[in-house]
């Protein structure tokens, strides 16, 4: 569990992770296209950001054919201690 919550503060110490994380807490699911309009960082720098989120639990993807779907596990977080609402 600590290793756990490790990774998570490390995931959301990056700031464009972090307002990933809260794009996607207010939107609830998201396609990957729609995200990529918000944030318009290289597809590779996005991957890496995606990677690091799903490596620490908090990014859940769901694939439909070629599209991707992104959403948080806002559980998993306020499980942690961290609440990030619909505000």
């Amino acid at each position: 569990m600590e290793d756990q919550l490790v990774d998570i503060f490390k995931a959301l110490g990056d700031k464009t992770r972090l307002e990933i994380v809260v794009f996607l807490a207010k939107k609830g699911e998201v396609a990957c296209a729609d995200i990529s309009e918000r944030f318009p960082l290289s597809q590779p720098t996005m991957s890496h950001h995606y990677s690091k989120l799903k490596n620490a639990g908090i990014l859940h993807i769901r694939e439909e054919g070629v599209k991707h779907f992104y959403s948080v596990d806002l559980e998993l977080l306020k499980k942690h201690g961290v609440e990030i609402g619909k505000n």
